[in-house]
């Protein structure tokens, strides 16, 4: 069975067009990246979900994309192996804590290790996962509520700021689940109270 060939400038091919929307409007340096990036982790079957700014587009409207790919997946290992075999560069992840991992210059792209920093939600992440159409392929792609909770998690500026625009699009009774199945992997500073009194503060 021959590849999908990923093409991120044809609005049919997105189940999002909120996510094609921005896509659209990097330049084409930067969408030359994400689709390298894209076709190598479909070509190569890379274990995980993508997760980052690409998912709060594709939930989302007016979120501008910055243009790097944030990969989560289970399996560091088989990541590096490929990269290695096809003589591609990488180096270990500049990060505060949150997550481990690699980053690979030439896709623009950051595999981060499940296995590292909060595992149980990441995990949680992947198990959890469901599935976009960007470009024309089937992408694994963290689940709309499951990504507000990381991003309230993660709590920097831009991401407290994904949270709340990303809250009103989420179902509540789905997102009270997702919150009751993670609430003892959550930070004290950032319990399953303090999400849902967000929630419940926002009439949606």
């Amino acid at each position: 069975m021959s590849k999908k060939i990923v093409n991120l400038k044809d609005h049919s091919l997105f189940d999002s067009s909120s996510l094609f929307n921005e896509m659209a409007v990097l330049n084409s340096n930067a969408i030359t990246k994400t689709q390298t990036a894209m076709q190598f982790i479909h070509d190569n079957d890379i274990p995980g979900v993508i997760i980052g700014g690409i998912a709060v587009s594709n939930y989302t409207q007016d979120r501008a994309l910055t243009p790097d790919v944030d990969f989560l997946t289970s399996d560091i290992k088989f990541v590096k192996s490929v990269l290695e075999k096809e003589g591609i560069h990488f180096k270990q992840l500049a990060t505060s804590g949150e997550f481990g991992g690699i980053y690979v210059p030439q896709l623009d792209a950051d595999f981060l290790d499940a296995n590292e920093g909060n595992a149980q939600l990441n995990h949680y992440i992947l198990k959890t996962a469901t599935t976009a159409q960007i470009g024309g392929a089937a992408f694994p792609i963290i689940d709309h509520a499951v990504l507000t909770i990381m991003k309230f998690i993660i709590g920097r500026d831009k991401d407290m700021h994904d949270a709340f625009k990303l809250l009103p699009t989420v179902s509540k009774e789905e997102l009270k689940q997702h919150l009751k199945n993670l609430k003892n992997f959550l930070p004290e500073d950032m319990d399953a109270k303090t999400i849902w009194s967000y929630a419940k503060a926002l009439s949606f």
